[in-house]
Parts: C-alpha cells; sequence; structure tokens
C-alpha cells in the first residue's frame, strides 16, 4: 500500500542525507536576516540623513583659530549683512597645523540660506571696502560622503595632471579642481593666468583585465 511505500522510501535514504531545519533554527534564521535587513535600512537612512544635513552646511575656509569659533562667525555674518543665524559652528579636524586654521563647519536652517550665505559672501568680496577679515576667506558647499569620496579621488589626479605638466617642461600649465567638482585647466600668457575653455578633463581608462 501507499504507506508501506513510503515508510520504504524513508528506510533507503542514506544516512547522512540532510534533514530538514527544525522550527528553531528556521527561527533563528529568520531572526538573523530581520536585523540584518534592518541594519542595512537604518544605515541608509543615516547615510541619508547625513547627506541631506549636508545641504544646509557651509564650510569656511582661512577662519583664524581664535577659540571663538561662534563669535567670529556671527561677526562675520554682521559684516556682510547676512540675518540668518547659524544652527551650530564646529572645527573640522583633530589637529590645527601651524598657520593654517582647520576649516570651520556652519550650519544653517535650510539649505537656501547655505547657498544664500555663500552667495552674500562672494557679493561682499567684490566690494572695494571690504572687510580684511571677509577677503581672506573661502567659502564652498559641505559634502556628502559620496561627494567627499570623489572629491578626494579627483585632486590626486589634479595633483598628477600637475606633476606631469612640470615633468615635461610646460611650466605654464595648470590645472585646478573647482568647488562643483570640474577640474580646469589654466595657461600662462602675458596678461596672466588665463583658462583653456576648449580644454575639458576625460577620466583615465581603466586597465582591462586579461
Amino acid at each position: 500500500d501507499d504507506n508501506k511505500q513510503l515508510r520504504d522510501l524513508i528506510k533507503a535514504q542514506p544516512k547522512h542525507a540532510c534533514s530538514l531545519p527544525n522550527a528553531s533554527t528556521c527561527a533563528a534564521g529568520s531572526q538573523s536576516s530581520q536585523r540584518s535587513f534592518a541594519d542595512v535600512v537604518s544605515s541608509s537612512v543615516k547615510i541619508a540623513f547625513r547627506d541631506e544635513k549636508s545641504k544646509s552646511e557651509v564650510v569656511i575656509i582661512n577662519m583664524p583659530e581664535k577659540k571663538r569659533d561662534s563669535k567670529d562667525v556671527e561677526s562675520l555674518c554682521n559684516k556682510i549683512s547676512f540675518a540668518v543665524k547659524p544652527t551650530a559652528v564646529s572645527r573640522m579636524g583633530k589637529e590645527a597645523k601651524k598657520d593654517k586654521p582647520r576649516p570651520v563647519k556652519v550650519s544653517f536652517p535650510t539649505p537656501f540660506d547655505a547657498r544664500a550665505f555663500m552667495a552674500k559672501v562672494g557679493e561682499t568680496k567684490k566690494q572695494e571696502d571690504c572687510n580684511e577679515t571677509v577677503t581672506t576667506i573661502r567659502c564652498r558647499p559641505c559634502r556628502s560622503q559620496e561627494e567627499q569620496s570623489r572629491h578626494v579621488a579627483l585632486s590626486a589626479e589634479v595633483r598628477k595632471l600637475n606633476q606631469d605638466a612640470i615633468e615635461s617642461g610646460i611650466g605654464g600649465d595648470s590645472y585646478s579642481l573647482r568647488p562643483n567638482g570640474e577640474i580646469w585647466k589654466f595657461t600662462k600668457t602675458e596678461a596672466g593666468w588665463k583658462r583653456v575653455t576648449e580644454w575639458t578633463y576625460q577620466p583615465p581608462r581603466q586597465k582591462e583585465g586579461n
């Protein structure tokens, strides 16, 4: 009968054959999968939140370190007649290098405020009676983790381009990484440095595998 055939089939299975997982094993595997999924979601949310937050942040370069960064940034806002006050101010990096202050990260309420602040700084620097404190600083948007990785890679490529120009004897060429992530080429003329607008950066090709 059918029951006898089933019993014979079970007996015929080799002893080392894999058995079905029991309930506790399935439960443990399910919990592990849920934890892994939750970790991935949590990590993705944190990265997205951090990247979104960076849009409301500005990095100020060349601001002297006087251990009063909040007051100095507030004073800067007053000098450029910028009414929106920062929500947070902090130095980037652990140790200050001699004669090279660490960048200052300034957080604003919204991304619009951050862009308006940078525009106001740029506008003020063009004025003839611009305060010396304003003329010496530079501002750039804060970068997300992905943007920072790309910036580091492009910075290395710019250093290589400049080094190659020096070694080839072309002393009149120079390359610069711009705040928007573009690489510009400049050539030295009698009137000074001039951008070579027809030149565009071409990323090096990856070597193909054998």
